[in-house]
This record gives C-alpha cells, structure tokens and sequence, in this order.
C-alpha cells in the first residue's frame, strides 16, 4: 500500500519571477505618485502659508483697533496710536479707507515683508447709530496672481 500513494510535490522556499516583477511594479508605482504628489503639496503648503500670514496680521490690526473702543474708532486717532499710516483717506476709495504698514510698532508684523506685493487697508464706517464697522483688507500677489482676504467687526458705544 505504500507505494500506491500519490507524493505530494512540497513547494520550493522562495518567490517566482512572476512575483518579484509584480511587487517591484507596485513599488515603482508607489514612489512614482508620491514623486509626482510633493510639488503640488509644496504649493499648497506654500499658499495655506502666506494666507494664514495674511489672517493673521488683519486679525492683529482688528484687535489693535476694538481695544482702543468706540471713541477711538476714527482716522485721527488711529493715526495718532500708530495703526493706520494717515489720517486722511486713501483717495478712490469708499469713505474712511486708510492704509497701513505696520499692525504695531515692530518690523516683523509689516504686511510688505511678511506677504509679497502686500498692500493693507482699513476700513471705518458708522453703521448705525453707536455702531461702528471696521474691516481689514489685506491683498498680496502669490504667482502672477492678486489673493485677498478681508475679516471685519463691529465696535459699540457701550
């Protein structure tokens, strides 16, 4: 009987050509898409940057502004506490536009060395009565093209 039995062939120990061709095309795909995948998140981390750059200086200045209060909230004053470069108004622009340079007195909150081409503006505007509208613009060029962001708020006469 015991030579009627069918032998079983044992599998050889190791892998097939089929095999090792096979997983390094799944390992040249994945490097190929991730190699392809970087300069595009280089960009993206390189936009989300100067926008955050750019949130964050307008949300600065509008801070800057709310703590002077309602009775502060005027071209003369922000001129004289430093948070606007002029008390009188940018010329074309709606009523109470003014520009500025600098968010405080320290050079590293300078919207033209913290954002490319950055121009800042602050807007005031009496909404109703004992209401004031304020809103910060910040405009930068970011490749070839003009991003804005604008955040704004209301101060009352408590």
């Amino acid at each position: 009987m015991r030579g009627n039995r069918c032998r079983l062939k044992r599998k050889s120990s190791g892998y097939t050509l089929i095999e090792i061709v096979f997983a390094l095309f799944l390992l040249a795909t994945g490097a190929i898409v991730t190699t392809a995948a970087l300069p595009i998140a280089n960009t993206d981390r390189g936009r989300a940057d100067m926008l955050n750059k750019a949130v964050g200086l307008a949300q600065k200045e509008i801070e800057s502004i709310r703590g002077l209060g309602y009775a502060n909230a005027n071209g003369p004053q922000l001129y004289s506490y430093n948070l606007i470069d002029s008390a009188t108004p940018i010329a074309n622009q709606p009523t109470s536009t003014y520009s500025f340079t600098n968010s405080d007195s320290a050079a590293n909150d300078s919207p033209a060395t913290l954002l490319p081409g950055c121009t800042a503006t602050v807007t005031v505007a009496q909404t109703a009565t004992d209401l004031i509208s304020v809103s910060v613009t910040i405009t930068w060029n970011e490749q070839g093209r003009t991003r804005t962001f604008t955040d704004g708020t209301l101060i009352a006469n408590l």
